[in-house]
């Protein structure tokens, strides 16, 4: 019904809000600043385009990039735009998602509360969450909302067993 759907829009927008209270206690600031820059600067060099055909081994590059994350041999500087797509200017909605994907990844590997608390901000920023959103975007949001949610959980959990 409305009455649960609006119920749970409201619980879901307190938990939001919550999160984003408890990141920014947790965070220096500096740090956080640090990635939100990185990330809109980031921005400035490519479009994403339904219509773009892609025509190199950028997603190659991607899944090669996802494996060496479990072993920690993937660095931040690996995660930019340049590295893993080169001097390209437009990428398609399923490159953007894996690209994002792939930082998603590394951050909470490496447990780092600041790279996806930007990474967040970046991507909610980027787009109107509307109805003609790209489907593969549209699934991203919720994917790191879970994500932010599930790792500030464990930190907090780990705040309490010391």
């Amino acid at each position: 019904s409305d009455e649960d759907n609006d119920e749970q829009d409201e619980k879901f927008v307190r938990l939001t809000a919550l999160a984003e209270h408890l990141y920014h206690d947790m965070i220096p600031p500096e740090e956080l600043e640090k990635w939100s820059e990185k990330w809109s600067d980031e921005s400035w060099l490519y479009s994403i385009d339904k219509d773009f055909a892609q025509s190199d081994d950028s997603l190659i590059k991607i899944e090669e990039m996802m494996s060496r994350i479990s072993e920690h041999r993937l660095t931040e500087e690996e995660l930019s735009y340049e590295s893993i797509f080169g001097n390209r200017e437009k990428i398609t909605p399923y490159e953007y998602v894996r690209m994002q994907t792939l930082r998603l990844a590394f951050f909470v590997k490496e447990k780092h509360l600041a790279g996806l608390e930007s990474l967040y901000f970046s991507i909610e920023d980027e787009f109107e969450w509307d109805a003609n959103l790209d489907e593969y975007i549209g699934m991203l949001l919720p994917e790191i909302l879970a994500a932010r949610i599930a790792m500030l959980r464990i930190h907090l959990l780990s705040q309490n067993d010391q």
